[in-house]
């Protein structure tokens, strides 16, 4: 039984000490804001939270967070875009404000 135990017992993270880790919910809810952003400024786009992350990965690296899309320059607005029209195979590719217009609608939605 003790055993079991062992096994089944929650373990508490420490995520104070940790720069990667952040309680704000980002990795939850910002690639479900980026896809319904997407689906919105194109209807035809097949976008689900996990085609979002990609995106932000491929824009931002594995360490994406928060600070990123808030503070994202016009060459990072650019990539996205770019990344947009390679991941879902765009005949056209989205501007920057098309761009900048997704990510904010993703804080937004986040409430960052």
């Amino acid at each position: 039984m003790k055993f079991l135990k062992k096994i089944f017992s929650k373990k508490e993270v420490d995520t104070s000490k940790s720069k990667n880790i952040k309680n704000d919910y980002f990795i939850d809810s910002i690639p479900d804001g980026i896809s319904n952003a997407i689906r919105e400024f194109d209807m035809n786009i097949e976008c689900c939270d996990h085609d979002s992350y990609e995106i932000l990965v491929m824009t931002f690296g594995h360490d994406v967070c928060s600070d990123d899309l808030k503070s994202a320059t016009d060459d990072s607005l650019s990539k996205f875009a770019e990344n947009m029209q390679k991941y879902f195979e765009l005949s056209y590719r989205p501007s920057i404000k098309d761009a900048k217009s997704i990510i904010k609608k993703a804080l937004y939605q986040w409430g960052g």
